[in-house]
């Protein structure tokens, strides 16, 4: 019975839990491209609760001259986050977006290839750390584990007070 309180507690804590994603990737690649023509590709992430960028890497690649946009835009019409300003700090608030990179052709060889990457760590706005995912419910499991043997316990002292004659009966008034 306490395995299975414990087990209990160990998914019910789990499943509560909405961690932050740990890192948000940032993978475009555009070709074929002449001077004059845009390009973009769009993807949606889902932020559970208010964050902040604690790590911003961008690597673009290709030569000639290109105007790139990257930005997370919240669904509801909330200011965009630009991601090529983004620095170590920038708030994310809540919310579901649409992460969005856009390139410009200025200035192109015909074959040539585009390439913007990069990579978006966000944690908890509060601090450094992400949301607890359910991992570390050792205390819960261990009261749940104590509930369960001072429960035990009171079945005994009972069974042992209905089986002996000489004991007096305390609901008895």
């Amino acid at each position: 019975m306490a395995a299975v309180l414990a087990v209990a507690c160990v998914f019910v804590g789990a499943s509560g839990a909405s961690a932050l994603p740990s890192s948000v990737p940032l993978a475009a690649s555009f070709s074929n491209l002449m001077p004059g023509d845009s390009a973009s590709k769009t993807w949606r992430l889902v932020v559970p609760q208010e964050a902040r960028v604690s790590q911003a890497v961008l690597n673009r690649t290709g030569t000639g001259v290109v105007d790139w946009r990257a930005q997370m835009c919240p669904t509801t019409g909330r200011p965009c986050v630009d991601l090529l300003k983004a620095r170590v700090g920038t708030p994310v608030p809540a919310g579901t977006y649409e992460l969005t990179v856009n390139l410009t052709v200025v200035e192109l060889e015909q074959s040539e290839t585009q390439s913007l990457e990069g990579r978006f760590t966000l944690v908890e706005a509060g601090g450094g750390e992400l949301a607890h995912t359910g991992a570390q419910v050792w205390s819960a499991a261990l009261a749940s584990v104590l509930a369960a043997v001072v429960g035990i316990l009171l079945v005994l002292v009972a069974r042992r007070r209905h089986r002996d004659p000489d004991q007096p009966d305390l609901t008895e008034a």
